[in-house]
């Protein structure tokens, strides 16, 4: 695992974003929220199927190829249903994963949030990889 730097901070402070190789493990971080959405689109392609919306589940293509079919036969965009940020009033968490790896990260990696490039990346943009 990689960590912030007085490097990073200044690059981050001239150009705006900072890229930290080894920041995230594909495993134990990224791994979960594909797995969360994967079953969030099972929900949601299972619901347009037995609304008669789509003819086929598609569950034997991978995720991408998968949305693009649901969306596509359906004739909507369903990107509410893969919104994981919290909703203007009655927060309720939809996707664990997600959230779960927000305050992980906030927790374990950046001396509780005390950073200040991750502070401002965990309130604009949680899922910057």
């Amino acid at each position: 695992m990689s960590s912030i730097s007085q490097e990073h901070l200044s690059l981050y402070a001239s150009d705006g974003y900072v890229i930290v190789e080894g920041f995230l493990d594909v495993g134990e971080d990224i791994q979960p929220v594909m797995d969360e959405y994967a079953h969030v689109l099972d929900r949601l392609a299972n619901q347009l199927y037995c609304d008669h919306k789509i003819a086929d589940l598609y569950d034997n293509l991978p995720f991408g190829e998968r949305l693009t079919k649901v969306y596509a036969e359906s004739g909507a965009v369903h990107s509410q249903y893969f919104d994981f940020s919290l909703p203007q009033n009655g927060v309720e968490l939809h996707d664990p994963a997600v959230w779960e790896q927000m305050w992980r990260d906030s927790r374990d990696r950046l001396a509780k949030g005390e950073n200040p490039v991750f502070n401002r990346w965990h309130v604009t943009d949680p899922v910057c990889a």
